[in-house]
């Protein structure tokens, strides 16, 4: 049974890129739909609208919320509960992945990897064909995606 254990592993891990490509996907044009444009969302909009649209699993919520919430909520939420979800590592794993290493993603790299793949079904401009980057902390610097 020594394979089980690296087959487990590989098999949670297929699971995890699954469900934040979801997040990434599926969740800026709810949270629009949800809260406006206004942004940055606070992590209580972000988990509301990934339950409202069941858009994953209760176990992947904290990655919508280090990637969708603004970094004062996140801090908040370390403070609330210091056994809970570090939020700094998951926002650098998702960055490791999918932005170029880099934990420090912007609204605007999440705009881009949103408009990038629009294509799989997922609109990324509201019912007046805006576009909105809005989310997030207001930095607004470069990177890119994978």
């Amino acid at each position: 049974m020594t394979w089980a254990a690296p087959i487990i592993r590989l098999f949670a891990a297929l699971d995890r890129r699954h469900a934040i490509k979801r997040i990434l996907t599926g969740l800026p044009a709810r949270l629009r739909q949800d809260y406006g444009h206004a942004g940055p969302y606070t992590p209580e909009q972000v988990q509301a609208s990934v339950r409202r649209h069941g858009i994953v699993a209760e176990h992947h919520i904290p990655y919508a919320v280090a990637i969708f919430s603004d970094r004062k909520g996140l801090k908040r939420l370390n403070l609330a509960d210091p056994q809970g979800p570090d939020y700094e590592a998951l926002r650098a794993e998702v960055g490791a992945v999918w932005f170029s290493a880099d934990p420090d993603f912007t609204p605007r790299d999440l705009a881009r990897f949103e408009a990038a793949h629009a294509d799989h079904g997922v609109s990324h401009s509201d019912a007046s064909g805006h576009h909105s980057d809005s989310f997030g902390d207001g930095d607004d610097g470069g990177g890119g995606h994978h």
